[in-house]
């Protein structure tokens, strides 16, 4: 389930990336955040998962979760996707699964094993190895440019977030009847709120991009990115949550950036010999992670 989150995660992530020049970032959050919303509630009505005898701790972490994990992470790493592009966002948020391990053993006591760390590594090595790569001729400017301050902000600001609302998200499943649906969706108003105030306070204007001509076309794009990689990627994230430890989900989710390349190849972006070592070396670690015993 995290490896699938991972693989629609790299695609809406590529999609995301190209929004750059049509919507600012925290009114992509706060789309992506409505859309993935209303696909999440027509889904619970459709399955009839009524919440019912709602634990009040329990959605209190999962709002809580969906805040800082997607309404700042998210916009965090939108900012760092039109700053620094897909490949070199995703370098710097494959520092979550190292937090989200860390906050693990300290908040929850989870005991990963040698092997299980040996495949964190690998993981981490791989993706490092594949995304530190110098930019090819297909790469846009700012990538070229290196790494801006602001992009290396706002990536480990989303790397951080992230583990945050992991670690939350996480203790809500494992200590509730709540099902990753219904807890998906009470991550999506608890970021959809947080970003509304946000607004506010900056009374930041909503709606331009959607009086221009190719407004519908930069919506439906968009739309298709939610559905993959917020509606399905977050519901396959917190039903692997549920299943096993937040520091191994994380992990293999942090494999997104592997699964980006082949996707940039396919729009013109080199693929080199390099990008093939480090598939190898961090489809060892996932082995690793895998099989912890």
């Amino acid at each position: 389930m995290a490896l699938a989150a991972a693989m629609l995660w790299a695609m809406s992530t590529v999609i995301f990336s190209r929004m750059n020049n049509h919507i600012s970032a925290l009114e992509l959050n706060l789309f992506k955040a409505l859309v993935a919303l209303g696909l999440f509630g027509l889904t619970l009505l459709i399955t009839r998962q009524i919440a019912g005898d709602l634990p009040i701790t329990a959605a209190m972490l999962f709002l809580a979760s969906g805040a800082i994990g997607i309404g700042l992470g998210d916009t965090a790493y939108f900012n760092a996707l039109y700053s620094i592009g897909p490949q070199k966002a995703s370098l710097l948020k494959t520092s979550a699964p190292p937090l989200v391990a860390i906050l693990g053993l300290l908040l929850l006591n989870e005991q990963l094993g040698w092997k299980s760390w040996l495949g964190i590594a690998l993981v981490m090595a791989g993706v490092v190895w594949v995304i530190s790569e110098r930019p090819s001729n297909g790469e846009n400017a700012d990538v070229k440019s290196g790494l801006p301050l602001r992009g290396i902000v706002f990536g480990f600001l989303a790397a951080i977030t992230e583990a945050i609302g992991v670690i939350l998200s996480h203790i809500a499943l494992t200590q509730s009847n709540i099902t990753p649906l219904l807890g998906s969706s009470l991550r999506l108003v608890g970021a959809a709120l947080i970003i509304v105030i946000i607004v506010l306070i900056k009374r930041q204007k909503l709606g331009a991009w959607m009086k221009k001509s190719n407004a519908l076309r930069v919506g439906g794009t968009a739309s298709l990115a939610v559905f993959a990689g917020t509606f399905l990627g977050i519901w396959l994230q917190q039903s692997a949550l549920k299943l096993t430890a937040a520091g191994i989900v994380q992990t293999l989710i942090a494999t997104t950036p592997i699964f980006v390349l082949p996707i940039s190849a396919l729009i013109g972006q080199k693929v080199t010999p390099r990008i093939f070592i480090g598939v190898a070396i961090a489809l060892v670690g996932v082995f690793f992670v895998f099989n912890p015993g």
